[in-house]
C-alpha cells in the first residue's frame, strides 16, 4: 500500500502567493529609489510616478516573481529542507541568487531588445547596467525569499517522522 498523501500546508500556499508579489513591489520601490539617485528624471516625474510602485510591483511580482517563487523557489526550499538548511542566511543566499540572476537575465533581454524594463530608466548606461539592476535583484530576491521564511518558518518544522512499516 502506498503511503498517504500529505495534504499541502496552508503556511506554505501563502508563502508561495504573497512572498514574489511583496518581492515585486520592492523590486519597484528600490528601481524607482534608483532613478531618483541617479538624477534621470525630475522631481515631478518621480512624483508622479510614485503612485505606480504598488500596481506595477504586483505586475512585477506576479509575471515574473510568481514563476519564478514556483520553479526555482520552491525548488530551493525542498533542496534546503533536504540538507537541513532551515535558517534565515541560507534562505536569504539563495534568494539573493536567484534575483540576481533573473535580474540580469531581464537586463540582458532588455539591452538586446533596446528597452526599458522597471523604472522608466535608460539601459544605455553602462553605470546604470552594472549597479543598479544588479542591486534590485539581490535585494529584491533576498527580500522574497526572506518573506517566504518569515511565513513558512521552516526551521520550526518537525521533524519527518518514519512512515510505519505495515
Amino acid at each position: 500500500m502506498a503511503p498517504e498523501r500529505k495534504a499541502v500546508s496552508p503556511r506554505l500556499l501563502l508563502a508561495l502567493l504573497a512572498a514574489p508579489l511583496i518581492g515585486g513591489i520592492a523590486a519597484m520601490a528600490l528601481s524607482w529609489a534608483s532613478v531618483a539617485a541617479f538624477g534621470e528624471e525630475d522631481a515631478a516625474w518621480l512624483a508622479r510616478r510614485a503612485g505606480d510602485i504598488i500596481p506595477i510591483g504586483l505586475t512585477y511580482g506576479f509575471a515574473i516573481g510568481m514563476p519564478v517563487t514556483l520553479t526555482l523557489g520552491l525548488a530551493a526550499h525542498m533542496l534546503l529542507q533536504r540538507f537541513h538548511r532551515s535558517g534565515w542566511p541560507a534562505y536569504g543566499a539563495l534568494g539573493a541568487a536567484g534575483g540576481y540572476g533573473v535580474f540580469v537575465l531581464m537586463a540582458l533581454g532588455a539591452r538586446l531588445m533596446n528597452q526599458d524594463i522597471v523604472g522608466g530608466a535608460s539601459l544605455a548606461a553602462p553605470d546604470l547596467f552594472w549597479s543598479a539592476y544588479h542591486r534590485i535583484g539581490l535585494y529584491a530576491g533576498a527580500l522574497t525569499a526572506l518573506i517566504f521564511w518569515l511565513i513558512r518558518r521552516p526551521d520550526r518544522l518537525p521533524a519527518n517522522p518514519p512512515i510505519p512499516a505495515e
